[in-house]
């Protein structure tokens, strides 16, 4: 099913089917994610930590990230509200299988 969501939409409906966010750890589970995400862009679990601007954890469990995937420059927190963490964001990075923080809507 493609339908477009905010990340917290996004986040809400894995929860809800017993499942979560992708979490990527290696070169080779974001490898995998770009194979399954078919050329599109995807939220992943990312999410920059309220109480800890700056520092970016997996949703649910807010362990933080060990592996980093990151496009040139990012993340930028542009506007002060990019706090969710798409995968292959196309406006930039078409299938490159990098990583930019958006705004969750």
């Amino acid at each position: 099913m493609k339908e477009a969501l905010s990340w917290s939409d996004a986040n809400a409906a894995c929860l809800a089917a017993g499942m979560e966010l992708a979490s990527v750890h290696s070169d080779e589970e974001n490898a995998l994610l770009l194979t399954a995400a078919a050329g599109n862009t995807v939220w992943i679990g990312g999410t920059e930590d309220a109480a800890s601007q700056g520092t970016w954890v997996w949703s649910p469990s807010g362990t933080p990230l060990s592996y980093k995937n990151w496009a040139n420059g990012m993340p930028d927190n542009q506007g002060g509200m990019q706090d969710c963490l798409a995968f292959n964001y196309q406006l930039y990075y078409t299938n490159t299988g990098k990583w930019d923080d958006q705004t969750c809507t």
